[in-house]
Parts: structure tokens; sequence; C-alpha cells
């Protein structure tokens, strides 16, 4: 199945499964988007269970039923935590489009990663340990492989660094992180909200 086949089939179970029920949209923002269109929270009345049963928010069902991957987009930060804990299942077992090499993590560790990253174009989920942390006047650098020019790297503008809290980039060295957002030329994505890295080691974070 094709990725044009595999969106049209998620799209036809969505719409059978919310045929008939209520639904109710929360804007992320009062404008729209520079495609046109309204970024919302999306929930639905129960399919049974009468007026007093909760509503459904049918992103976290598609999330769970790994019929989506969470976008960290800025709208969204604010129910990024809720989205990322109804992923996990689905994404860890391998479940629905995370059985897909195209959508599963990439571990930069394997053979031949960084060369599949750099044929990759879109939003991708990569995995890895940080090896070394550069810096200039503009960003921080986090190097994923023991050569930077050949190691994929993630870059976290200074002007955007406030925004991800305590958080001290060259304390990084050694943490093993999970990072999402759209790949940029060569192997690299620039980061700019807490939700497109997350910190999976265990270790507190300093």
């Amino acid at each position: 199945m094709s990725v044009a086949e595999l969106r049209a089939a998620i799209r036809s179970r969505l719409s059978s499964r919310l045929a008939g029920r209520d639904i109710f949209l929360g804007a992320f923002a009062s404008t729209l988007d520079r495609w046109g269109r309204a970024p919302a929270r999306i929930y639905a009345s129960p399919a049974e269970g009468g007026a007093s049963a909760p509503l459904t928010s049918v992103a976290a069902a598609l999330l769970s039923a790994g019929e989506a991957r969470f976008r960290p987009d800025p709208m969204a930060a604010a129910c990024a935590k809720a989205y990322l804990a109804a992923e996990a299942p689905a994404r860890d077992s391998g479940v629905g489009v995370w059985s897909r090499p195209e959508f599963r993590p990439i571990d930069v560790s394997a053979p031949g990663a960084v060369d599949d990253l750099k044929r990759r174009k879109g939003m991708i989920v990569v995995v890895g340990a940080i090896r070394s942390v550069g810096e200039s006047r503009r960003a921080f650098y986090l190097n994923f492989g023991d050569k930077w020019r050949d190691s994929f790297t993630v870059v976290i503008l200074r002007r955007n660094l406030a925004i991800f809290g305590q958080i001290e980039p060259l304390l990084l060295v050694g943490r093993r992180a999970r990072v999402r957002g759209l790949i940029e030329t060569g192997a690299r994505i620039e980061i700019a909200t807490p939700a497109e890295i997350e910190f999976i080691d265990g270790v507190a974070s300093r």
C-alpha cells in the first residue's frame, strides 16, 4: 500500500467512526496558518454511553491507534505532553504507521542511517545519543555522531533557548534523545519547541 493509499484508508476509517457523532472544535489560534488551515483540537461525542459519557479526543484516538504521528507545531505546544503519551504505545510497539520504514524512528547509530536521513523529506523521528555539542554566535549544535560533519545534527538557535526552560546544551553530551521535526538539507533538524526533543535515558533534567 502506498502512502497516499494509507492516508486515504485512515481518512475513510475516521469518517466512518465519526459518522453521526457531534463534533466539537477548539481552535489553537484565531487566524489561519500560511496554508489557509485552521489548526484545532477536535472532540467527538461518545459513540455510545449516553450524554454523560466524556468526549473523545480525535487526535489522541488516532495517535493511540497508530494512525497518526504527533507533529510538534508551536500551536500544539499545550497538547504536546498528552499527545506524546497517547502516541507512545503504538510507536513503541511498531503499530500502524509506525510499522512502515518511512515513518518509524531512525536510530542514528545504525549503519547507513545518516545517508538515509540525507534522502528524507518532511517530518521524521530520530533516536540517538548526543556525542558532542558545538556552538556559534547564532546557535548550539547537538551532534549525534563522532564526526559532526558526517553525523545527524540538531540546531537550537540562541534566540529560542529560553523556550526550552532549564536546558543547558553544553551539558547534554551523552544524553539519549528522540527528536522529531522537518529534515533540512543534509542530515539536520532545527528545533524551536521543547516537544521536538525528548530525553529518553531517564536522567533528570539539569
